[in-house]
């Protein structure tokens, strides 16, 4: 196309061309940003399926806001040219990846497959359908983020575009039903996203031939080569997850790309908390590969041996040694003759009765001997195949049993507290339960499993009140229960749609969100976090910056939250690594105050074997008591009032009345802070009156030990609305042990009033 302008759309060169049109770098000259613009030349016939595929994809962005989703911000027509605006991405798509081998790990290809989970739980939420999952249409940006593009063959629900009997989609990733042309749902999806899984994991396509029909034959017809013929060492749970999500059976897969995202994720705390195994017998070497069979011809029935996709065999336990039982002789009521043979007397068909009953009894007895003997062989199988907990009928094996158990589920519930603290509740759910089926009384487990419960409640409570907040148009109030949601999980898949509808009274939530981020990043400093461990969580805050520039104030407010719980985790984890390092100090320095010493006062000099004096060592020092922090009364102060020429004032008040009605609120974190601790003190203006107040001047000075030491401070925030509260500044650093401390604020409002408040701590 040679055309240097779409709209309001100046293109600035050409990222790419295909079948459904054109993709060209453009500036946006009204918002001042950069986009991807999709254009599609409408001299196609109004039948014309690549045209029903652009109206599609419109269509289907107009339903999708989502973190995991490209963006789409325009769409339009203009001298028979169709465009879309869409955002720019930067980085490179999920299939340059793995051609390139850009994902070493396993948490990374996982990674990848969980953005690409919540991005579908999201679509299928909104009845969209994508239809061609496949490494093309998942994109990488900086940081991993992954998004997912494209949704040209997406199905809407409320959509007539796409009707059964049409085939569309990329072979290699296509469901049984959607290459029969036959009605599709959310479940397509997510075998397209398990064969995207099984070509991340192996490096291979799950269905490969010469020719489209015979990929086509393959999908419907065949099953993929196991996961463990490329990659033998592959976890069991990945290779079940893998083997339910391409199930020819739409019936048989995951219902929902929720539940497969939950199964990663449980699988992967498997992974990461799996008691260490006990010793085991070696494992046998896996069998050769079966050689693939020839294709069958049309309409011929698959069969394949159910071990195909089934882990390896474990070793049959050894076959213990039975004694083999001497010869009994039979009783004398089981005799058909004597030993000198058959009586003359007993007539033949009693002699036959005998022998027959004899038989009988003698097969009855064999069986139940065989009975017991399995029976022994399986408890026997069972005790040394057990995956659990080492057996013993001794009391000392009980003791390795509870302490094991126990270690277990202290394990479990400092996962539980972990999620909990990065607000993945249902995760933080799902750990304290399985602690709670160990150990059914074990009280952190069961506070941390009522917290996430109570927090999903609350979740649910806050989106569904934002919701007919909005529909009633109360924006206010809609804002502050959009506030709560991202404050208890800035993640939540109703935050970017109601972040969408929320975005114009956003702004002061959002500079609110920075600061937090500002104040975290500090707090994870002061801890010793590295800058490696903050990149993340920097990529985030820069992310929200440039979105703050463009004016999106709700989606930057959600991404400084993000920031900040990220700041947060770099924090604990700093704090967890210095620990054990302080407790081995502390053990030094223990071992050292008993190490036995002269009773003169008389020492060696290490190495010398000369004694010298040596002064005794000082008792050891009592830690300092955590200091908590009490904040006084707001004043307020007006200027004085000029006197009036000409008249006598000396009985008439110089003060005027204050017309700011509010205080000076404090929020300290953590609340009580002992010597080496960082701290952060939050300044908020709380305003009581029916006007707007504005902020002409802050200043802030901490008062130790007497001495006033001014700290540098630039207001957050300039205006208040009425009737709400506003953090206005932020005062960081780290606790030194001081005998008295203080930290002075004093704002200057409209009218020139001053307002002064203290935090002392106690």
């Amino acid at each position: 196309m040679d055309r240097e302008r779409i709209g309001k759309y100046r293109i600035v060169g050409e990222l790419g061309s295909g079948t459904m049109g054109e993709v060209h770098k453009a500036h946006d000259t009204v918002l001042n940003r950069y986009v991807a613009l999709k254009t599609l030349g409408v001299r196609a016939l109004p039948g014309d399926e690549t045209l029903q595929r652009f109206h599609r994809e419109a269509q289907a962005a107009a339903l999708l806001n989502h973190p995991n989703i490209v963006t789409v911000h325009d769409f339009g027509e203009e001298g028979g040219i169709l465009y879309m605006a869409m955002e720019l991405l930067e980085g490179t798509d999920l299939r340059n990846a793995i051609d390139a081998g850009l994902l070493k790990t396993l948490d990374e290809k996982l990674d990848v497959m969980d953005g690409v989970l919540a991005a579908l739980d999201y679509a299928h939420a909104k009845g969209v359908v994508h239809r061609d999952v496949k490494p093309a249409n998942v994109h990488l940006g900086p940081g991993r983020q992954v998004k997912i593009m494209d949704f040209g063959l997406a199905r809407v629900s409320s959509s007539e575009m796409t009707h059964e009997g049409i085939v569309l989609g990329t072979p290699n990733y296509m469901s049984p039903e959607q290459a029969l042309g036959d009605k599709v749902d959310g479940r397509t999806d997510l075998f397209s996203a398990g064969a995207v899984l099984y070509e991340m994991l192996t490096g291979h396509k799950p269905f490969e031939a010469d020719s489209t029909p015979s990929v086509l034959f393959q999908v419907v017809h065949k099953e993929p080569p196991p996961v463990r013929r490329w990659l033998p060492d592959a976890p069991p749970g990945i290779v079940a997850i893998v083997n339910r999500a391409l199930e020819k059976d739409r019936a048989k897969r995951f219902a929902l790309a929720g539940d497969m995202r939950a199964a990663i994720v449980v699988t992967r705390r498997t992974l990461a908390t799996s008691p260490p195994a006990l010793p085991s017998r070696p494992a046998r070497p896996a069998p050769p590969p079966r050689p693939t069979p020839p294709p069958l011809p049309p309409g011929a029935a698959a069969s394949v041996a159910p071990d195909d996709f089934a882990a390896p065999a474990p070793p049959a336990p050894p076959r213990p040694r039975v004694p083999t039982p001497r010869p009994m002789a039979s009783p004398p009521s089981l005799r058909t003759s004597p030993p000198d043979g058959p009586s003359a007397s007993t007539p033949p068909v009693v002699a036959a009765g005998r022998r027959l009953r004899a038989s009988v009894l003698l097969g009855a007895g064999l069986a139940a001997a065989l009975v017991v003997t399995l029976a022994g062989l399986a408890i026997a199988y069972w005790l040394t195949r057990r995956p659990s907990l080492p057996v013993s009928r001794s009391p000392a094996g009980s003791a390795t049993v509870d302490a094991l158990t126990q270690a277990l589920v202290s394990k479990q519930v400092r996962l539980a507290q972990r999620e909990l603290d990065e607000k993945n509740y249902p995760a933080a759910a799902t750990e304290a339960e399985g602690a709670l089926k160990l150990a059914p009384a074990q009280p952190e487990a069961k506070a941390v499993l009522d917290t996430a419960h109570e927090r999903m409640k609350e979740l649910d409570q806050s989106v569904a009140e934002a919701r007919r907040l909005l529909d009633a148009g109360d924006t206010g109030g809609a804002s502050r229960e959009l506030s709560h949601v991202l404050e208890l999980d800035p993640r939540h898949p109703a935050a970017a749609e109601l972040s969408a509808r929320l975005n114009g009274v956003f702004r002061a939530q959002a500079d609110e969100a920075a600061a937090a981020a500002r104040a975290g990043r500090a707090a994870a400093l002061a801890a010793g976090a590295s800058p490696e461990a903050l990149r993340s969580a920097d990529e985030g805050t820069r992310r929200s910056e440039d979105l703050m520039a463009r004016g999106e104030f709700a989606d930057a407010t959600r991404l400084y939250l993000e920031a900040r719980d990220g700041f947060s985790r770099a924090r604990r984890d700093a704090l967890g690594r210095a620990a054990p390092a302080a407790a081995t100090a502390t053990r030094t320095a223990a071992a050292s105050e008993a190490a036995p010493r002269p009773s003169t006062g008389a020492g060696l000099r290490p190495g010398t074997g000369r004694a010298e004096e040596t002064s005794p060592a000082p008792p050891p020092s009592t830690p300092s008591p955590a200091r908590a922090f009490v904040a006084e009364g707001t004043t307020i102060a007006t200027p004085t009032a000029s006197g009036i020429e000409g008249f006598d004032t000396s009985d008439v008040s110089s003060h005027r009345p204050p017309q700011f009605a509010g205080r000076v609120e404090f929020e300290v974190l953590p609340p009580a802070v002992r010597p080496g601790d960082p701290f952060v003190v939050r300044i908020h203006l709380r305003n009581d009156g029916r006007r707007v107040v504005k902020v002409h001047g802050l200043s802030l000075a901490a008062v130790v030990d007497g001495q006033r030491v001014p700290a540098p401070v630039k207001p957050l925030q300039r205006e208040v609305p009425a009737q709400s509260r506003a953090l206005v500044a932020e005062y960081s650093g780290v606790w030194a042990e001081a005998r008295s401390w203080a930290l002075e604020a004093v704002l200057t409002a409209d009218r020139d009033e001053t307002v002064t408040s203290r935090l002392r701590a106690n």
